[in-house]
C-alpha cells in the first residue's frame, strides 16, 4: 500500500484501547496540515487465552502487553508533496512541450 501514492508518507504502528479509538486516531491524523490520506493496513486484537502472552514475550514488540483487550494497529499517513518539490515520476508528465508555452503565454 505504501507505493499506492507517490508522496511522502510515514507508517505508524501501535496499540489503543478499542477499535473505535483506532478510527478516532485516523480521523485526527487526517486533520494534520499537509495530510493527503490515511490508510489502515491492519487492526486486530490478540486471540483469547495464552497466545497473547506468548506473542508478547517472544516478539518483544507487542504493545498489548499480553492483553487480548487492546487492538494493535498499523496505518500509513500520506502527505501532500511539498510545493515545488515534484516527485521524479510526476516531473516528466508535468513538463510536456505544450506546458511551458501555455504557462508562458498566460503570464
Amino acid at each position: 500500500l505504501r507505493g499506492a501514492i507517490d508522496a511522502p508518507a510515514i507508517t505508524i504502528s501501535g496499540c489503543t484501547t478499542s477499535h473505535p479509538a483506532v478510527a478516532k486516531m485516523m480521523a485526527r491524523m487526517r486533520l494534520l496540515d499537509g495530510v493527503q490520506r490515511v490508510t489502515l493496513t491492519g487492526s486486530e486484537k490478540a486471540e483469547m487465552g495464552g497466545g497473547a502472552t506468548g506473542d508478547s514475550a517472544a516478539g518483544g514488540g507487542d504493545c498489548r502487553a499480553g492483553s487480548d483487550q487492546y487492538p494493535k494497529f498499523d496505518l500509513i499517513v500520506f502527505f501532500k508533496p511539498i510545493a515545488g518539490q515534484g516527485t521524479p515520476a510526476a516531473a516528466p508528465a508535468a513538463t510536456s512541450p505544450a506546458t511551458p508555452t501555455t504557462s508562458g503565454a498566460a503570464q
